[in-house]
């Protein structure tokens, strides 16, 4: 899934932009391991793909003032999705709830445009790099 945003004076060609765009590279784009499967390296190749046009668009954009960042959770989220091929459960303790990915995203699009753009994120490691709490973690941890 790829979902940029643009604001009207940035694609007008209007300088001052400072709008955000975010990709989502879900799950991210890692080496195959022992136990891959018939059709993922099609599926591996577009998840890298979209890192790299993300980082490659951050480059384009940086004197635009337009950030660009790549976003993938930490862990598994629970969507229709993960839970039909049998990735995770609704109630799974060890899935990534969605706001800590909403939350990341946020991070990621009220930023500074020129202090955090062409990054590959991973949500929770970024909130944690950020000093954000991550949602549904007690304090502390």
């Amino acid at each position: 899934m790829i979902s940029i945003s643009f604001s009207s004076s940035a694609s007008s060609g209007d300088k001052s932009g400072e709008s955000p765009a975010l990709t989502f590279s879900l799950p991210p784009a890692l080496p195959p391991g022992p136990a891959a499967r018939r059709g993922g390296t099609v599926y591996g190749m577009c998840k890298a793909a979209i890192e790299r046009f993300s980082s490659g668009l951050a480059a384009e954009l940086y004197d635009d003032n337009i950030a660009v960042n790549a976003l993938s959770p930490s862990r598994v989220v629970p969507t229709a999705g993960t839970v039909h091929h049998h990735l995770t459960t609704w109630d799974s303790p060890d899935a990534e709830p969605v706001p800590v990915m909403a939350e990341a995203a946020l991070q990621l699009c009220g930023a500074e445009p020129k202090t955090l753009t062409g990054r590959i994120a991973y949500s929770q490691q970024l909130l944690t790099e950020l000093g954000v709490e991550i949602p549904g973690r007690p304090a502390g941890q």
